[in-house]
């Protein structure tokens, strides 16, 4: 149903919110039933993970593409890795390849100089020639992987695929002969320039997926309570890291999409650490640091419109709003509904984008290339839909989602009822 139905997804929605406190109250005496408690998940929707795992979901037609499309992918995920931050032919300046290292993607050889240095910033231009040297390429595809896999073996019972997924983990976080270490002290450098910089921190945004997927494998033996302490251990490491060091203040600091990236993965990751004090100080600081800061009172984000990806990077900026908004539901901090005196708020931000989500006026500022929804910043659309009781939300993805992107689950992280 999700691509091939003539029924709009705001549709299936309406028809979803309508009819489903029955549905729900079965799908809870069938995980009850099951014993199928929800995994302890920071962003995604772990209740309805678990009812999706009850019910058998696969043979669900709702879900018929999604189920195919993740058995697809766990089998070819299943192919790939491992991936380490020791495999790289490009040493850091430690010398030690354990230090993850990245490469700025905005950057070129500067033109008016012998020798291209220093690298000169083109914004919006990806020199891929530079994003494809260090680490940055193998994270993603740990990202992906890690995620697939994990979806596959907690929700199909793939147990070839849970434990691919630990073998990936253990890899790249925890063995001694090819863990990373704790800290990005080199991630997007810039040749000429910057031996690495605080934005390089936005790399490890999406260990917020990686930390959910192993809440998934939780529920599988493929991972074991050795496991589960011995990565704490690790991100506890790292949250201490970007909670002190110089690079991590500088990204705090920052007031637009970096900043609030930056908050959402310290919340994620003080969560898995147990240490939901420092979590909670950051969700109810976003009040003020992000939303007042980042949102004007009719809706622009003033810094994200400036870029010549402007479109992209206001969706951007939201994603990680929704994670914190998300993370806050789970602290008793109402980031969906807050709103300052002079009205800057999530919601305010979302109403602001939609018209030029849905193609119902022109976005007047620079966007230098076709805007579509990646599959990582769906999940605010999902949520924002549900939060706010507003369909409307899920048209800006509904093209996405009928021919969506090789990675895109969706359906299954965040529920529509």
């Amino acid at each position: 149903m999700w691509h091939k139905s003539k029924t709009s997804l705001a549709g299936f929605l309406i028809i979803a919110v309508t009819g489903c406190f029955t549905w729900d109250l079965a799908a809870v005496s069938r995980a009850a039933e099951s014993d199928i408690a929800a995994p302890g998940t920071a962003y995604w929707n772990g209740a309805h993970l678990a009812k999706l795992k009850a019910d058998g979901f696969d043979e669900d037609p709702r879900f018929n593409e999604v189920s195919k499309r993740l058995r697809k992918n766990a089998e070819i995920s299943r192919r790939r890795g491992p991936y380490s931050v020791v495999y790289k032919d490009v040493l850091p300046p430690s010398g030690d390849k354990h230090d993850y290292l990245s490469y700025s993607r905005y950057w070129w050889p500067n033109p008016d100089t012998p020798d291209g240095l220093p690298y000169v910033r083109r914004d919006g231009k990806t020199n891929r020639e530079l994003l494809a040297k260090g680490d940055r390429e193998p994270i993603g595809m740990l990202y992906d992987d890690v995620e697939t896999l994990a979806l596959a073996g907690y929700l199909l019972n793939d147990e070839r695929s849970a434990e691919h997924a630990a073998m990936l983990l253990r890899t790249w976080f925890l063995d001694p002969e090819t863990k990373m270490n704790p800290h990005l002290r080199f991630g997007q450098a810039v040749p000429g320039r910057k031996s690495g910089r605080g934005a390089g921190i936005i790399d490890t945004r999406h260990f917020i997926r990686v930390l959910d997927a192993v809440a998934l494998l939780n529920h599988t033996d493929a991972w074991s309570d050795a496991d589960q302490t011995a990565l704490k251990g690790w991100m506890k490491q790292y949250l201490n890291w970007l909670l002190n060091d110089p690079l991590g203040k500088d990204e705090s600091s920052k007031r637009n999409n970096h900043g609030t990236w930056y908050d959402a993965q310290v919340a994620a990751i003080a969560m898995f650490a147990g240490e939901r004090q420092t979590a909670q100080q950051i969700v109810e600081n976003a009040k003020t640091e992000r939303i007042e800061r980042c949102i004007e009172p009719d809706g622009r984000q003033p810094e994200e419109i400036d870029r010549t990806k402007g479109l992209h990077y206001s969706v951007f900026n939201l994603s990680a709003m929704a994670v914190l908004a998300r993370i806050g539901e789970q602290l008793n901090v109402d980031l969906w509904n807050y709103e300052s005196e002079d009205g800057r708020s999530i919601r305010r931000g979302l109403d602001f984008i939609m018209p030029y989500l849905l193609r119902e006026k022109e976005w007047p500022h620079e966007q230098i290339e076709e805007m579509s929804v990646s599959p990582s910043d769906t999940g605010l659309f999902f949520l924002a839909a549900r939060r706010y009781d507003e369909p409307r939300h899920l048209q800006a993805v509904e093209a996405e989602l009928r021919e969506p992107k090789k990675f895109q689950y969706a359906p299954l992280l965040f529920s529509v009822e």
